[in-house]
């Protein structure tokens, strides 16, 4: 349970830093990335249990 947590924590923060704090295209800069528009544009709640839901790539 406590490594959930600390990922959910780790998750919340990255999605409130600034992109230009990973080098460009690093790995983590396109997780980070990935994040931040799962949070900001599509609304995933990272500390809420959800079903997976899977979006047709026309809809992307």
């Amino acid at each position: 349970m406590m490594r959930q947590r600390e990922h959910i924590e780790a998750v919340v923060a990255v999605t409130k830093r600034s992109e230009a704090l990973a080098p460009a295209r690093s790995p983590e800069s396109i997780i980070q990335t990935s994040w931040r528009r799962c949070v900001h544009q599509y609304g995933l709640d990272p500390s809420r249990m959800q079903e997976v839901r899977i979006l047709p790539s026309t809809a992307c």
